[in-house]
């Protein structure tokens, strides 16, 4: 599974959820999900929501479900939500 990105002129912001995951044995949507729930509550987004997040590229994303998936998969907002400048990132230049 790769990861998602956004491209800008300024360099690329990389959303690599399926990192993390990995790194704390979370093999599917479905687990994050019950992950989620256990820390967010009624507040968690719906299953298929989870799906998109971690497979699609990242177009909004709340404060709050941040903070918990973060709390799941043990790791940082950096390490989540990557930005490498245009000098990191090849593919910029073609």
């Amino acid at each position: 599974m790769s990861d998602c990105r956004d491209s800008h002129a300024d360099g690329v912001n990389e959303w690599r959820p399926q990192a993390c995951v990995a790194n704390v044995g979370v093999r599917f949507a479905v687990e994050l999900h019950h992950h989620l729930v256990s820390v967010l509550g009624d507040a968690a987004r719906s299953e298929a929501d989870i799906s998109r997040l971690v497979r699609t590229p990242l177009q909004q994303l709340s404060l709050t479900t941040l903070d918990a998936h973060r709390v799941v998969v043990a790791c940082s907002p950096a390490d989540l939500l990557q930005h490498r400048g245009p000098a990191d990132n090849p593919e910029a230049a073609l």
